[in-house]
């Protein structure tokens, strides 16, 4: 025995993705394959489901492996080896459901051999059953491929105060499937939206619904490969890059301010050159537009040196020349930063024969250029430093249990039997539940509910008008009077009121 340091290597895809008939499973599985491989050719579909996979053809020219009954773990497994033979990187079993619940699945196998073998007990018969389809499960696990398993979901309900409840959803699978799988989806079937119900990654189990595509299989792939949530790293490197080109700007401008000469700066601008791609446009820009201004100072250095080297007091002239030269490029520029250039060399070439009051009148002018600019640089200029900020999501965020609660209630109003079940829906979501989802999905939830009420009854007659059309019998003596109706309210979030009489009947009254 030997006692090892804990380290993350490749491993393969354990994916399942349950929901009902009709929400996406098997075009959902297909995409995330292709982000896991990155190749058609490399997908095979085990397909239980007489060849629906092929509706999908146009995406690609995967493989299909169609299995018809009976559908035993035997047959399963040989799928999968068949698959890994042919070379498939990505094999998607659709579904597992047949496996368990199909022809001549295990559930098929227990009653039969519980019958021919076991006195009719059933117990005793999975004693047989269960290692068959242990090994289907031992050649999921242990598939050299990637593995993405597509379970078919049924509603579960019970009985409360005499009446049918949902209380959610089941896999047609084992107990215990779910267990094998690095991640758990459930797709819904009206939005075709996915949760993550198992997540050993930490990817995705956080995340509001969202639908299954190359892009999550991909995102997964990079988990697998290095065992880093890829977002993270991506922001990581992100960073990192940002701070080597922070510090070679940084030394770029170095070297500007030691640049005295045309040969050193011609040198600068040579590795500029070479740099640009490490240092990205806008830093690249803005040491281009420095050491063109540089250039134009050397350039005119070197054509007023000669006359102050002729006499060191110039003439007055020439001088108020010059200084009404700097103000006039001091009023037309507008950078902050060539402002301070020209402060700068105003200060250099200053002399004595320039009165204080045209220095103090310099330095106003410098002084309000500065108050004018560094507002407008301050909301103009971008930070190179900082990322660029992604969409921001609402302050308002859906909590998982919230978005499931959501879902069931959409499903259970859609199937409510009569009014009263359908009344006592709503009641119940817009009591614990409308104040915890946002304004769209309320709207969902009562157009479900418009919906189930035509269904339900597209006339509702009064009993006055049920009267008018029975013929009356005039031997009979006259009925007792009815108590008179009541009715309890719902206003919605639109402003439209629906009542609910105590004979049954709805009303809804637009706003």
């Amino acid at each position: 025995m030997q006692i090892l340091k804990a380290q993350r290597t490749r491993a393969k895809a354990r994916v399942g993705i349950s929901g009902p008939s009709g929400s996406g499973k098997t075009y959902s599985a297909l995409l995330f394959a292709y982000g896991l491989v990155g190749d058609w050719e490399k997908i095979c579909v085990i397909d239980s489901e007489v060849g629906s996979s092929n509706n999908y053809a146009h995406l690609g020219e995967f493989n299909v492996l169609e299995l018809s009954a009976p559908f035993s773990p035997d047959r399963y497994i040989e799928a999968i080896k068949a698959a890994e033979s042919a070379g498939m990187e990505a094999i998607i079993i659709d579904s597992v459901s047949h496996e368990w619940d199909g022809k001549g699945g295990c559930l098929e196998i227990n009653d039969h051999l519980a019958n021919t073998k076991y006195k009719g007990n059933t117990w005793a018969a999975w004693s047989e059953t269960t290692p068959r389809h242990q090994k289907f499960i031992e050649a999921i696990v242990g598939s050299k491929a990637h593995i993405i398993a597509t379970s078919r979901s049924k509603t579960e309900t019970t009985l409360v105060d005499g009446k049918p409840k949902k209380v959610g959803t089941k896999d047609i699978q084992r107990d215990g499937f779910e267990y094998e799988m690095t991640l758990m989806f459930n797709i819904d079937r009206d939005s075709h939206f996915a949760m993550a119900v198992k997540d050993r990654t930490s990817l995705f189990i956080d995340r509001d619904p969202f639908k299954l595509s190359i892009q999550t299989g991909e995102e997964f792939r990079k988990w697998l490969e290095t065992g880093i949530d890829p977002r993270k790293a991506e922001l990581e490197r992100e960073q990192a890059e940002q701070k080597a080109r922070d510090s070679l700007y940084e030394a770029y401008l170095k070297k500007l301010d030691a640049s005295k000469d045309s040969d050193t700066l011609k040198n600068v601008y040579e590795a500029l050159k070479i740099d640009a791609k490490k240092l990205g446009t806008d830093y690249t820009k803005d040491l281009t537009d420095r050491i063109k201004s540089i250039k134009d100072e050397i350039a005119k250095g070197r054509q007023e040196q000669p006359q102050k080297e002729e006499s060191k007091k110039q003439p007055k002239e020439a001088i108020m020349e010059f200084f009404e030269k700097m103000k006039e490029k001091l009023q037309k520029t507008e950078s902050l930063e060539i402002v301070e250039t020209i402060h700068k060399d105003f200060q250099k070439w200053l002399s004595p024969e320039v009165p204080q009051e045209k220095i103090d009148e310099f330095d106003a002018l410098v002084q309000k250029r500065r108050d004018e600019l560094e507002p407008i640089e301050r909301t103009q200029q971008k930070e190179p430093s900082k990322p660029t900020k992604k969409d921001e999501k609402p302050q308002f965020v859906v909590t998982k249990e919230a978005t499931k609660k959501f879902m069931e209630t959409t499903r259970a109003i859609r199937l409510a039997p009569d009014h009263n079940t359908l009344m006592e829906l709503m009641d119940e979501f817009f009591a614990d539940l409308a104040d915890k989802v946002t304004p769209e999905m309320v709207q969902r939830v009562e157009a479900v509910a418009d919906e189930r009420l035509q269904g339900l009854a597209q006339i509702v007659e009064t009993p006055e008008a049920a009267q008018l059309d029975e013929p009356k019998e005039p031997t009979e003596p006259e009925a007792p009077k009815k108590p008179e109706k009541t009715y309890t309210e719902i206003v919605r979030s639109n402003g439209d009121i629906v009542r609910k009489w105590s004979d049954g009947t709805i009303e809804i009254q637009k706003k």
